[in-house]
């Protein structure tokens, strides 16, 4: 029988992790997911401290955070990360039709 801190404990994971597995689905939809846009989703939106969390998920939060930035924020990484989304051609748009108006 689970005692009441195993409890608390899964309820932690399942607020850390629950916005992970939306955050997977909604991934799986896309056609081009790039690095750099996942990063700031997950370090402005999903990772972010809310006032509802309690201390065990705030810790959670923060501990993947910051080794999301650990691994990720150098500026010179970041930089060569977008450079490479650009040249990549996978992400290269397709020429529009003609006549056909297109957003910049």
């Amino acid at each position: 029988m689970p005692t009441w801190q195993d409890i608390d404990v899964m309820d932690s994971l399942i607020a850390a992790l629950g916005p992970l597995a939306e955050l997977t689905d909604a991934l799986a939809a896309e056609k081009r997911v790039t690095i750099c846009s996942l990063l700031t989703r997950l370090s402005q939106e999903i990772l972010k401290k809310k006032v509802t969390d309690i201390s065990l998920t705030a810790k959670m939060k923060r501990t993947v955070r910051v080794d999301l930035e650990d691994r990720y924020g150098d500026p010179q990484l970041s930089l060569l990360l977008d450079v490479w989304i650009h040249l990549d051609p996978r992400f290269q748009q397709a020429e529009p039709e003609p006549g056909v108006l297109v957003n910049t």
